[in-house]
């Protein structure tokens, strides 16, 4: 009898969406943080949805266009989501805090770079689902 597989929840594939994006991102020193937050039919009842802020702390345009062709390939390992990418640079925060630009209930993702989270990426330091 073969086994059938278990779903993943919605809740799951956000952060397994946020934690590839942060391994892609990983050689690009100029972002510092990343967010996700996600609702299952908040557009199409039968799609999930998943909101991505990504924090830069510069407005070069190199730095803008490397993330942005990066995140571009998100929907190709993520076909059946619904998937927008916040790039928070200076110019586009206008002064304020990256967590004033995000939905309240965004949730931080460890990314594994301590220069990201301000601490050394251990067991401990990683958020569970």
């Amino acid at each position: 009898m073969e086994e059938a597989a278990l779903p993943l929840t919605q809740p799951t594939v956000a952060l397994a969406m946020a934690r590839d994006l942060a391994a892609m991102l990983r050689d690009e020193p100029r972002v510092r943080r990343l967010w996700v937050w996600s609702e299952h039919g908040h557009i199409d009842p039968a799609l999930d949805y998943v909101e991505l802020w990504l924090h830069i702390d510069t407005d070069d345009e190199g730095t803008n266009y490397r993330v942005s062709r990066i995140s571009a390939s998100l929907p190709d390992q993520y076909p059946d989501v619904i998937i927008t990418v916040y790039r928070l640079t200076p110019t586009a925060l206008d002064g304020h805090a990256p967590e004033e630009a995000m939905r309240t209930e965004a949730r931080s993702v460890p990314t594994g770079r301590a220069s990201w989270t301000g601490r050394a990426a251990t067991p401990a330091a990683i958020e569970r689902p």
